[in-house]
Order: structure tokens, then sequence, then C-alpha cells
């Protein structure tokens, strides 16, 4: 069993939390090999990891050989030493850094998957409040295309109409021009018509004038053939006597 150090029991209770501990340029100098953090998580990131070859050494000369032993043949195992030990625990370092690591890459995968959820929903919102406004947009548009064509029609209804009143004005003008003329010609009638009253008048006055003298004149006749036929009368009876 290897050493449980204060080094281990600290990395193994870090391992338990939700957010690993942050290690920059740190390195332990093992049998020939360096393993830095940074480097591991960046290989587990990419998916690039290895494990790390053996760092065990191989004896080149034979175990020394106890003098009575039953089984010369075999070489006795080589007891464990504090390098093996120090190498063992650098190996279980590294897995558990290599853990500490993906679960590292594992939050920071559903942070980004949460943020990314949660600009989608914002996003899908956003497009669902442009859609309601193109909608609105749409429906304004249409509305003013009516509104337009409505227009349209009203104002061609005005020209034909303002078109209509400018000849019924030409018109109208013509007749009071003709009225006007009809009526100075009516007027020169009248004149004239007054004219040929009152030399009519002044006939009429002249007729009478004369009837009036005739008829004196007719008077005077009546009384001188009456006065003539009493005198006769008068003459007749003197001679009677």
């Amino acid at each position: 069993m290897p050493r449980a150090t204060n080094k281990r029991k600290e990395a193994e209770e870090g391992s338990s939390d939700e957010t690993p501990p942050v290690r920059q340029n740190k390195t332990r100098r093992t049998s020939g090999n360096t393993v830095k953090f940074a480097h591991t998580v960046q290989a587990v990131s990419f998916g690039e990891y290895q494990q790390p070859k053996s760092i065990l050494k191989t004896r080149s000369e034979p175990f020394p050989i106890a003098p009575g032993s039953p089984n010369t043949a075999r070489s006795p195992s080589p007891e464990p030493s504090k390098e093996f030990e120090e190498e063992e625990f650098d190996r279980e370092e590294v897995d558990t850094m290599r853990k500490l690591a993906e679960a590292a890459i594992n939050l920071a995968r559903k942070a980004r998957k949460e943020q990314l959820e949660h600009g989608l929903a914002a996003v899908q919102k956003e497009l669902a409040f442009t859609k309601n406004d193109l909608e609105n947009v749409r429906f304004s548009e249409k509305i003013y295309m009516q509104s337009t064509e409505k227009v349209m029609q009203s104002r061609d209804k005005l020209v034909r109409a303002l078109a209509d009143a400018d000849k019924r004005t030409e018109t109208a003008r013509a007749e009071v021009k003709e009225a006007l003329l009809a009526q100075g010609k009516s007027e020169n009638k009248s004149r004239a018509l007054e004219l040929q009253l009152k030399r009519a008048d002044e006939q009429v006055e002249k007729l009478q004038q004369e009837l009036a003298v005739i008829r004196e004149k007719e008077e005077k006749g009546k009384l001188l053939g009456k006065k003539t036929a009493m005198e006769k009368a008068d003459g007749g009876n003197g001679d009677t006597k």
C-alpha cells in the first residue's frame, strides 16, 4: 500500500468538490518524467491525454540469492522502497489530476451548454417578438395600402367631380353671358317699346284733344242749329198773328 500523505488526502478531498482547485505551473520532478497540471488539462480537453510511461527502473543485475533458499532459480521480489512509493503516488496524483481536469471540463461544458441554452431561449424569445412585430408591420402595411387605395379612389372621384364642376361652371358662365346679352337685347327692346308707347300716348293725347275740339264744335253746331230752329219757329208764329 502506498503511503497516504496529507497531500494525497487533500487531492482526494478536492476531487469531490464541484470546482477543482486552480493549479498552474506546478511541477513535480519524478524519475526522469515531468507532469504539469495545465498540460494535463489541455491534453484531456483535446482528447490527446496518454498515460505516462512506466517510471519504474529495471535492475540490470539480479538480486542476491539468500543462502539455503530452496528455489535458487527464482529471484526474490525487491523490497518496496521509498522511491517506488513516491512514483506510485505520482501516478495516482496524475490520475487524480486527470479526473479533476475531466470534471472541470465537464463543468465547463455544462456551463457552456446552459449558457448556450439561455442564449438560445433569449434568441427564440427575441425572434418571437420580431415575428410579432413583423406581423404587426405587415398588418399596418396592409391597412396603409387599403387606406392609400381608398384615398386614390377618393382623389379620382374628386378630380372627376372638379372636372364636372368646371364644365358646369363654364356652361353656367356661357348661359349667364347669353342671358346678359338677351337681357341687353330685351332692355333695348323694352326701351324701344317704351318709346313707342310714349309716342302712342302722345298721339292718343293729340287725338283726344282733336276729339275734344271736334266735340266742342259739334256742341256749338248743335246749339246753333237749335237756336236757328227756335228763331225760325218764333218768326213763323209772328207772321201768323
